[in-house]
């Protein structure tokens, strides 16, 4: 979203409105085996987004993307073999130095 504003006479600039920074819920919708899945895990910010996953047990099938110009989205297809519960953290920041700290959980069937 852009607004065009008046500073002062004679001055014109652009605003750029971001909505607010802040993790999906902690606990994922479910994936399915031989189903691709993707899930975004934040929302707003300013791109790009840098973050890092960590304490992962996440199965290989499925792994934690920057997507450029969207947040980090996981995604990728569970394999057979990959049924079960799994976890992830993430830390994430914005371009704007908003910072997000969140447990993930997955369930794959």
């Amino acid at each position: 979203m852009s607004y065009t504003c008046k500073l002062h006479a004679g001055e014109t600039g652009n605003i750029n409105c971001y909505a607010d920074f802040y993790s999906q819920p902690k606990q994922l919708p479910g994936a399915s085996r031989g189903q691709a899945y993707s899930a975004n895990l934040t929302n707003g910010g300013l791109p790009p987004y840098q973050f890092q996953v960590s304490n992962s047990n996440l199965p290989a099938s499925l792994t934690v993307k920057n997507v450029p110009n969207q947040e980090p989205v996981l995604s990728g297809t569970p394999g057979q073999g990959d049924a079960g519960n799994y976890a992830f953290d993430l830390n994430c920041q914005d371009s704007d130095d908003g910072n997000i700290v969140q447990t993930y959980l997955l369930t794959v069937a």
